[in-house]
């Protein structure tokens, strides 16, 4: 059974982003793993933190899932099968291993956590993870509620699209959401009629011509922030990006503008990876 994995560091946003995962779960009649990571080395000072206290760190965790997971299962009202699993580790490299289980259909997570794995929610590790890990990563903004996917909007740099776009797991979230799709390019010096646009235009077209995929271009504002704003203003329920487009990845991941469009957009983030 394929399951969405939803980490949990017991913060607010956290805890929604939970919720918002249980609900996608329960559409697709799909299993939910809640997953809560005790971030390693702890260390008091000079000392690292004894076993005994993992234990009850550990323990403690253990309460909270079962709490969340009686709580979701009341919200679902039966409709969800939540397994619940504590780690002790490195959060990205435990959630890297588990992207790479086929049972995995999507890790679903909170724009920014707390406390010590703040930089895992919003900072360079989360660039690595959603560069690399091998299913998609939907990260939810705080606040904002479940409502079946039907309208998908995926961002495009119209460069060598034939190599880089992972068609099959697009096509998939089409057909599981029964969505409709459209490709946004957003470039305010990249004419939609220039010949290289065109040309790239049509191999994405072709590649998608059964969905009847629209095209839309963006020409004013920084990339990431203008398809935040569109993607928000004309009512998609998701975003889909893909990492492995260089200068559109690091518009919207890059040190410079770490998780810009995550913190703009008021919709889900898709983020998926190109299997080459």
């Amino acid at each position: 059974m394929k399951r969405i994995i939803a980490p949990v560091d017991f913060s607010e946003v956290s805890v929604h982003a939970a919720r918002y995962a249980a609900h996608l779960a329960a559409y697709l009649n799909i299993d939910l793993e809640l997953l809560h990571i005790v971030q390693l080395p702890v260390v008091y000072g000079e000392v690292p933190m004894p076993i005994g206290e993992y234990d009850a760190i550990k323990e403690e965790a253990t309460n909270k899932l079962n709490q969340l997971a009686t709580e979701l299962d009341g919200l679902l009202q039966g409709q969800l099968i939540v397994h619940q699993d504590v780690k002790v580790g490195s959060p990205v490299y435990e959630l890297m291993q588990l992207s790479k289980r086929p049972d995995v259909y999507a890790i679903v997570m909170a724009t920014h956590g707390a406390g010590s794995v703040e930089r895992f929610f919003i900072g360079s590790t989360t660039q690595s993870l959603v560069e690399e890990a091998d299913c998609p990563v939907i990260v939810i903004p705080a606040g904002y509620a479940f409502k079946k996917p039907k309208r998908l909007a995926l961002a495009s740099d119209l460069k060598q699209v034939a190599a880089r776009t992972p068609e099959a797991r697009i096509r998939q979230l089409v057909d599981d959401f029964g969505a409709e799709i459209e490709i946004l390019h957003a470039d305010p010096d990249y004419g939609e009629f220039e010949p290289a646009a065109m040309q790239e235009e049509v191999v994405l077209e072709t590649m998608f011509s059964d969905l009847h995929p629209k095209f839309r271009f963006l020409h004013s504002g920084e990339p990431a922030a203008s398809l935040a704003r569109y993607a928000e203003e004309n009512g998609y329920d998701m975003l889909i990006t893909m990492p492995h487009q260089r200068s559109l990845f690091e518009s919207l991941f890059g040190h410079k503008h770490t998780g810009k469009i995550i913190r703009q957009a008021h919709l889900p983030v898709c983020v998926i990876r190109c299997q080459q």
